[in-house]
């Protein structure tokens, strides 16, 4: 029972004081004290002002916030194109020199599928990590994707019958020409908005250079206004605005 005494009137003068000031850390000055406001000299200048943040889009690799851009994988990939496009990849088989008679292979596959692993998917036999790195062989296949689904798309756009579930034709008549630019300003900017995700004005210079490719793959005697639409559908869908996050 003494000892328990004892050992309670020791707890109760070795504990701090509450109304005391907290101790500074080691390595501080005296002056500074955690949590507590420190007066200053009028005489003091003033800190440094931060940096402004770029709220513009960036100029180069080395100007962005947050991660480094990171480039599609194939199953990103494809559910990009299915959403902006609504097709699918599909297309007669490649010829495989070592199939045999006995193979049941299918005469058309996915090409998504087909070429997951020159695309960076891992088959987890020889390779367990994706590779994301922007390749030669990356960008003439997203060509090649955007070239047969551009083509299919546009094509079958004009005959959905209401303007607001038509994928390309949502701010122009199907016969628009060159020669209504306005129309094709106001179809370009809902077309950035779709592929890019960026909402800008038809007037915009992000327009500009959409509206110049338009102008020159409608130039020809010959030409359609699908085929001004699928050039500027090729060049959206392998612009890296597209294909890197």
């Amino acid at each position: 029972m003494r000892a328990c005494c004892l050992a309670s009137l020791c707890l109760v003068a070795c504990a701090p004081d509450p109304a005391a000031p907290p101790a500074p850390p080691r390595g501080l000055p005296d002056h500074v004290v955690p949590g507590r406001a420190r007066p200053v000299d009028p005489g003091e200048a003033p800190p440094a002002p931060r940096p402004a943040l770029p709220l513009d889009e960036a100029r180069g690799a080395d100007d962005h916030l947050g991660r480094a851009p990171r480039r599609l994988d194939v199953d990103q990939l494809r559910a990009a194109f299915d959403a902006v496009l609504g097709a699918a990849w599909i297309a007669p088989r490649p010829p495989n020199p070592t199939a045999t008679p006995d193979d049941d292979l299918a005469p058309t596959v996915d090409l998504f599928e087909f070429f997951a692993q020159t695309l960076g998917k891992p088959d987890y036999l020889r390779t367990t990590e994706r590779s994301v790195e922007p390749s030669l062989t990356f960008a003439k296949l997203v060509n090649d994707a955007a070239r047969a689904l551009c083509r299919e798309a546009v094509a079958r756009d004009p005959a959905r019958p209401p303007a607001a579930r038509r994928i390309y034709l949502r701010a122009a008549p199907a016969d628009t020409l060159a020669a209504a630019p306005d129309a094709v300003r106001a179809n370009l900017a809902e077309l950035v908005r779709r592929f890019w995700a960026l909402d800008v004005r038809p007037d915009a210079p992000t327009v500009d250079g959409l509206a110049t490719l338009f102008r020159a793959a409608t130039a020809l005697p010959s030409a359609t206004p699908a085929d001004g639409w699928r050039a500027v559908c090729i060049d959206l869908a392998t612009d890296p605005r597209f294909l890197v996050y």
